[in-house]
């Protein structure tokens, strides 16, 4: 079982950038192949995800907010160990995602709504690289 919460929070107001996202999820997973023979947590996995969280996107301008989003679907990974309790997993998420978004343009401070909508999308929804760090006293 994988719990994450993230929160980046970067804001460039002199390149009008702006990436804030709050956002928690669950992952179940299966371990691939013989366990006996490798470390735990190493090697491939499968799993089934769900995450959700709220965000605020803005590029040169036009910014993307939303109140809520979710996704979910099925995941593939691999963990490579590292050192004794350090290993790195690179993961990729293939689901549906769902949103309901403002759209908006920043004018002299301020924020001006310009329109709303839903956005749905079926396909990649999650890849991440992660540095783990398992808190045992035995690998």
């Amino acid at each position: 079982l994988n719990t994450e919460y993230k929160c980046p929070w970067w804001l460039n107001s002199k390149h009008d950038f702006c990436y804030q996202l709050l956002s928690g999820g669950m992952e179940g997973r299966c371990w691939l192949g013989n366990r006996q023979k490798r470390n735990r947590l190493t090697g491939h996995f499968i799993g089934l995800y769900a995450e959700g969280g709220i965000y605020d996107f803005q590029l040169r301008g036009d910014g993307y907010q939303g109140k809520y989003y979710g996704a979910a679907g099925v995941t593939y990974g691999y963990a490579k160990q590292l050192a004794q309790h350090f290993s790195l997993e690179f993961s990729l998420g293939i689901g549906y995602l769902t949103t309901e978004y403002k759209k908006y343009t920043p004018y002299e401070g301020d924020i001006i709504w310009t329109n709303s909508g839903r956005y749905n999308f079926i396909g990649p929804t999650k890849a991440k690289v992660s540095l783990v760090w398992l808190i045992t006293t035995k690998r």
